[in-house]
């Protein structure tokens, strides 16, 4: 992940389905802790929440922000494989007056 220089990544399965997720900052503080005999599955996390590649950035925006976070997976919402991640600071003009997402049944 340093070398790549990113702050997060996808954990994938064999079929590209999103089992879980990893930042540069869980793993720092892994290893801070930890014997560096460690594999991914020791530290990754699963993720909690997603959003669909079809879906209004303001989603993704509210979602972030309601649940003070700074990045959500992105899944193909037919074959349910993992797209890659979208990261708040990515987002290059914020609404300020975004109105919550609600969806319709």
């Amino acid at each position: 992940m340093n070398i790549m220089k990113v702050e997060a990544a996808g954990i994938v399965d064999d079929r590209n389905c999103c089992i879980g997720l990893i930042t540069s900052d869980d793993v720092v503080d892994h290893l801070c802790d930890n014997i560096p005999d460690t594999s991914v599955k020791d530290i990754m996390r699963p993720p909690s929440m997603t959003v669909y590649l079809d879906d209004p950035i303001e989603k993704a925006l509210i979602m972030m922000k309601t649940h003070q976070i700074d990045w959500l997976p992105v899944i193909d919402f037919n074959t349910q494989q993992f797209c890659a991640l979208i990261f708040r600071k990515d987002i290059k003009s914020t609404p300020l007056n975004i109105i919550p997402f609600l969806k319709r049944q």
